[in-house]
């Protein structure tokens, strides 16, 4: 069983969070806060990461005169797509991140040169460094332990004999934080 991963091939049961509906929520919150120009800054590396990706997409398609740029951090490294956002080389006003840790990192950077107010942003994951940030950062939580619940569970029924392959999707939730202004 594959924990917070899916096989695309279908030879292993998975059990991961809801990462399209996650980022699709995500952005759908930028969006209903007036951001029309939303930029997410990925690395599609993994199936669920992906996902993501087309979450963030189908919500940028779902309104009119709404655009999303993709940025993949295998071809910008994140250190180099901060100085860009920090000399304004994207025409955006918000930003989806694939993960807290690389959000926490922009959202660091971009106060740090006084333009908090100048971006809004959502992480992915809620991991503690969310909570640590300042100003707390907006995020989709992930609940780890329904997770390992549900590996739990499907581990038993392979036990019992289940050879189907199951792809087990656990709910995620939006995390308000301080990181998302009206535009």
């Amino acid at each position: 069983v594959l924990v917070n991963g899916s096989d695309p091939q279908m030879r292993w049961s998975s059990v991961a969070p809801a990462n399209f509906y996650g980022a699709q929520a995500a952005t759908r919150r930028l969006l209903d806060a007036g951001h029309r120009k939303i930029l997410h800054f990925t690395q599609e590396s993994r199936p669920t990461i992906a996902e993501r990706r087309r979450g963030f997409e189908a919500a940028i398609e779902g309104v009119k005169g709404a655009k999303g740029m993709v940025i993949d951090s295998r071809d910008v490294p994140r250190p180099e797509f901060t100085e860009r956002l920090l000399r304004g080389e994207y025409d955006v006003s918000a930003l989806f991140l694939w993960n807290d840790v690389i959000a926490v990192h922009v959202l660091e950077a971009v106060v740090s040169a006084g333009l908090g107010a100048r971006y809004s942003m959502i992480g992915f994951d809620d991991l503690p460094i969310a909570s640590l940030a300042t100003p707390r950062l907006s995020t989709v939580h992930v609940d780890r332990e329904a997770i390992g619940v549900g590996a739990i569970r499907l581990l038993r029924q392979q036990m019992d004999g289940e050879r189907g392959v199951q792809q087990l999707e656990i709910g995620v939730k939006q995390v308000e934080g301080e990181t998302v202004h009206p535009k």
